[in-house]
């Protein structure tokens, strides 16, 4: 039991529960943000919400990896700079605000349909690429608080833990596992509830 509150103690000191706490806010003030836009939205963004099902899934497997691959490869870039403690969260609440709006266009468009349809362009995504996202937000921002420290002076040398590459090797395993499911079973689903 000892073992359990020592490294507990650990994990709250190291800043992993803050960086937690700031990725997961973000992401949720970003997707009620996009579902309030999307109330407000014009004509226009209505007209086009059923020109975003026939874009939103299918293609190429390079399309379909980059769609995976987009946030994550940026989140690993903003974590190799000092400016990644704040461009991190900005870019999560920018993808939850693009999702949630999307979603809530499709609904406005198409009512039941539309959320169905919203749910089948963003399932793959939802259920296996977002939980890598987080992982490596949250991660990419204690790294680059680190950096931070190192540049201004308020820390030591930054050196991760090697269980962090292993993990983070974990990570693009299952990212290419999602694009393999983005490429093949999105458009089945995509075709199911059309």
């Amino acid at each position: 039991m000892e073992i359990l509150s020592v490294r507990l103690r650990q994990i709250v000191s190291s800043g992993f529960v803050r960086e937690t706490v700031i990725c997961s806010v973000a992401l949720i003030l970003g997707a009620v943000a996009g579902a309030v836009a999307a109330k407000y939205a014009g004509l226009a963004a209505l007209e086009n919400g059923s020109a975003y099902v026939s874009d939103g899934a299918g293609g190429t497997l390079f399309a379909a990896a980059v769609r995976v691959f987009r946030l994550p490869a940026l989140i690993c870039l903003c974590a190799c700079g000092v400016f990644g403690v704040f461009l991190i969260p900005a870019m999560l609440a920018a993808h939850g605000f693009l999702a949630s709006y999307s979603v809530a266009i499709l609904v406005r468009c198409f009512s039941i349909a539309g959320f169905w349809t919203g749910t089948a362009v963003y399932a793959v995504y939802n259920l296996v690429v977002l939980p890598c996202v987080m992982f490596m937000s949250i991660y990419g921002m204690s790294i680059s608080r680190q950096i931070a420290g190192c540049v201004f002076g308020r820390g030591g040398a930054v050196a991760p833990d090697g269980n962090v590459f292993s993990r983070l090797l974990v990570c693009v395993v299952v990212l290419l596992f999602a694009t393999a499911l983005e490429y093949w079973v999105t458009p089945i689903l995509l075709s199911v509830v059309s």
